[in-house]
């Protein structure tokens, strides 16, 4: 798999608990990114280019993120950040709520014109969720409590959490100029820990007629409800063992059968956006005809 797991951060469980309880307490802004989500995802700018809690945007910028006045209300994980990791490359930090959550397979850094390469998108969770789950290219699997992931934001990955409880974690963007190795991302090379063990998700083979029932979905797609389908087919690699970007094959498929070109078009323009070519500040969205 293409994501794995850096190293593990041993809380202090009293101080950490008043922290998550503070990021969940924090108003909810605007989401810079609400086409890639549906239900509760709340992302709250921690650390950015700018300095201001209200800029939700990834920009790619070269010089170190700065604090927003978030950070006074979780001190403790401001102390973590700034011991565990390598600050000086640090371009964004955020803290994040889901509840009751999916995400579109997608691609990261599309915008970033051929800079990828230079980005390395960390996650560390701070609560244990056991219906929340994230899937690369390869597999789908559980974060859990204190572990630091690489999550390879590059290629097609997705998240859901399956519950009513949130789930908060940390994502932590670092930009490189140079070449760099993964321990990189640490204040210290011997937080890098590479080799512990994932908790990979078993998944089953698609059903028998799958591609057929596929096809009668399309008898009851409309626009009204074309993103609810979108979202559902998104969700069924965390169950079934196929790629996560399978679903925009289907999506298309179903559009096809329909008789609007407009959802066709829709459909194709989905794949693109999420999977393709995205350009900078380029929105989508589905209820928009």
């Amino acid at each position: 798999m293409t994501s794995f797991i850096l190293g593990k951060v041993d809380f202090d469980e009293v101080r950490l608990a008043a922290d998550v309880a503070a990021l969940r307490d924090l108003e909810k802004g605007k989401e810079a990114y609400d086409e890639f989500t549906s239900g509760f995802w709340k992302n709250v700018p921690l650390w950015n280019e700018s300095g201001d809690a209200r800029d939700g945007m990834f920009k790619d910028v070269d010089s170190p993120a700065k604090p927003t006045e978030h950070t006074a209300a979780v001190p403790y994980l401001t102390e973590v950040i700034g011991e565990t990791f390598a600050v000086e490359h640090l371009t964004m930090v955020r803290g994040r709520d889901i509840v009751d959550a999916s995400m579109m397979p997608h691609k990261d850094f599309l915008e970033l014109d051929g800079k990828a390469t230079d980005q390395f998108r960390v996650l560390m969770v701070l609560e244990d969720n056991e219906a929340t789950f994230n899937s690369d290219e390869e597999k789908v699997f559980r974060m859990r409590k204190g572990e630091v992931w690489f999550l390879d934001a590059a290629g097609v990955h997705c998240a859901a959490n399956f519950s009513a409880d949130s789930r908060v974690s940390l994502c932590l963007d670092f930009s490189f100029d140079k070449p760099f190795v993964p321990a990189d991302v640490f204040a210290s090379s011997d937080r890098y820990i590479p080799g512990l063990e994932p908790l990979l998700i078993k998944r089953k083979p698609l059903p028998d007629g799958f591609a057929v029932d596929m096809r009668r979905i399309a008898a009851a797609c409309t626009r009204h409800n074309f993103r609810d389908i979108a979202f559902g087919l998104a969700k069924l690699h965390f169950t079934y063992d196929v790629p996560a970007a399978d679903c925009y094959e289907w999506l298309v498929e179903i559009a096809e059968c329909t008789d609007d070109a407009a959802i066709v078009a829709k459909a194709e323009r989905a794949k693109d956006f999420y999977v393709v070519d995205r350009a900078m500040h380029e929105r989508f969205s589905f209820t928009a005809w």
